[in-house]
């Protein structure tokens, strides 16, 4: 009988029928994992509001501040009777500056 190293046995061989991943299965993919339902960011209209309002995904109101929920049928239905408003993004003006570079102490 053979034997076998603890190295060896680590190994998994590769599978005759394996391939490796495509660039397009890869697109393919990535584009089946996205979610098909996007998420705003909402603030309860009052605080009564805030406490009450749950998702039936689970998601509650934070106590301050915005929180993602999917825009669905039961958002767009909140959103209409004013009970939750959308909040806007409030930091556009930076989107536009160049990303942060490290100094050159730690290059």
């Amino acid at each position: 009988m053979a034997s076998i190293s603890p190295e060896q046995s680590r190994r998994r061989p590769r599978p005759a029928n394996a391939r490796k991943a495509s660039a397009e299965r890869l697109a393919a993919m990535a584009a089946a994992n996205k979610p098909s339902v996007e998420n705003v960011r909402v603030v309860a209209a009052t605080p009564a509001l805030q406490r009450a309002l749950v998702h039936p995904s689970g998601r509650k109101l934070r106590p301050s501040g915005a929180t993602e929920w999917p825009m669905d049928p039961f958002t767009v239905r909140r959103l209409k009777e004013g009970s939750i408003r959308i909040e806007e993004p409030k930091n556009e003006e930076h989107a536009d500056k160049a990303p942060h570079r490290p100094s050159a102490r730690h290059a």
